[in-house]
């Protein structure tokens, strides 16, 4: 049994803080911006307290689950404080890897070890301890928190040394989200043209298009429903920014990327950041982008 902490019990991480209860731990979390998962992990078992230092003192590894690296490095300094020798920090946000490796380098000062294990997947996935980890750490810390990631994981794959993790997440979100922009911009010329969708649909599906993102969005969408990809287009922007960064840092040219990130500059500078990536399927979001 390891004492928890998690840090960002929203759409992906109540799944995983659930799991990580049910496999035996001790949770402590802290408020969210919503209530109801937090209220629903406390119904089941989980303490809350109200400050970063409480929960600190009550873990031996604390899991984040945040939006950006901006505020998992201010999350960080306010956790440095409180935190102690021999504690490890597992980092499941989708983080800039520069970011994860300088926090790696401050935490290695106090005795404080770093791990970066992205996640891929949905909501759903977490729930049923179904995900997918990248993991970023040195051997042997891997395998002493690899247990508590197995409780929300059937697949854990581990990339190499701090950072990997991270690394590896961004190739496959800038993959996953340019083709959630491509499908997005597909379907609505589509339909502006007055072409079958059900029938570009089944086109779709039975060739080299089909993939994970396209059943997500295209899928549901085809019935009405444009919140099947539940993923923010905020945090398709910050993906992609933070793959141009890091693509750029190695000397790499990256022309293709920056029609990807105009077009989701464009989405956020609308308004429409707190929508899921598949409403841009909406024809009244999708006109509003147009007018």
């Amino acid at each position: 049994m390891t004492k928890v902490g998690f840090i960002g019990v929203g759409l992906m991480g109540h799944g995983m803080a659930e799991n990580l209860m049910k496999s035996g731990n001790n949770l402590t979390i802290i408020a969210h911006r919503n209530r109801a998962p937090v209220d629903d992990l406390v119904g089941k078992g989980a303490l809350e307290v109200e400050t970063l230092s409480s929960l600190s003192h009550a873990s031996e590894v604390i899991f984040l689950c945040l939006s950006d690296s901006e505020v998992v490095e201010n999350v960080i300094a306010q956790l440095k404080p409180d935190l102690r020798a021999g504690q490890t920090i597992v980092d499941a946000t989708t983080a800039c890897p520069q970011s994860t490796m300088r926090v790696d380098q401050e935490l290695r000062v106090i005795g404080v070890d770093f791990v970066d294990a992205p996640v891929t997947a949905n909501p759903e996935k977490a729930a049923l301890g179904e995900l997918t980890s990248l993991v970023g750490a040195e051997e042997g810390v891997f395998n002493r928190v690899k247990p508590l990631i197995q409780s929300y994981s059937t697949t854990i794959l581990h990339f190499g040394s701090t950072g990997m993790g991270h690394t590896a997440k961004l190739m496959n979100n800038f993959v996953t989200q340019s083709t959630g922009q491509l499908l997005a911009l597909s379907y609505s010329i589509a339909r502006q043209a007055g072409v079958d969708w059900t029938k570009l649909h089944m086109a779709m599906s039975g060739g080299a298009a089909k993939s994970g993102t396209f059943e997500k969005m295209i899928t549901p969408a085809m019935q009405g429903n444009y919140r099947g990809h539940e993923f923010s287009l905020s945090n398709s922007w910050k993906d992609i920014r933070y793959f141009a960064e890091f693509a750029e840092s190695l000397g790499r040219k990256t022309m293709l990327v920056d029609g990807v990130l105009d077009s989701l500059k464009r989405v956020n500078d609308a308004g429409f950041g707190n929508h899921y990536v598949s409403e841009m399927l909406d024809p009244a979001v999708d006109r509003k982008l147009n007018e």
